[in-house]
């Protein structure tokens, strides 16, 4: 994982800029991720990951970009621990299953909930990127 983040410390609008890359992992490794925020297990090879964002208090936007093959995603069930067959068979229906190199970047924009904590805010973005990413609708 890499990381830069950049905050002026007298900005009175708050704000920032966070980019990272992820390298190559295997989709269990987002599972710590997934299966909290969105009850969904992910399955295949992650090439790469990239992001660049900029935010202040209340709006993250920024670029997302995923590299993958084979992907696969397995819905759960409340308790995190019972497979959703059926519905995982819907689900991969929409998936697409290869990432394309060189493709273009996702364009995301989430609002923050200032209830929760900044590193909430920046998964809100990389949530969107990644359902962004993978999704056929």
């Amino acid at each position: 994982v890499n990381l830069t983040w950049t905050f002026p410390v007298f900005d009175m609008n708050n704000s920032f800029t966070i980019s990272g890359s992820f390298g190559a992992l295997q989709g269990e490794a987002l599972d710590p991720f997934l299966v909290p925020a969105l009850d969904l297990q992910a399955r295949g090879q992650i090439n790469d990951i990239k992001f660049n964002f900029h935010g202040n208090e209340n709006v993250l936007s920024g670029d997302f970009n995923m590299d993958y093959d084979d992907l696969k995603v397995e819905l759960l069930k409340d308790s995190g621990n019972e497979k959703r067959n059926f519905f995982s068979a819907i689900a991969n229906v929409f998936v697409k299953n290869k990432g394309e190199p060189g493709a273009e970047d996702k364009r995301i924009e989430v609002e923050r909930n200032k209830q929760r904590s900044f590193w909430n805010y920046i998964w809100l973005g990389l949530r969107k990127g990644f359902i962004n990413t993978v999704s056929q609708l």
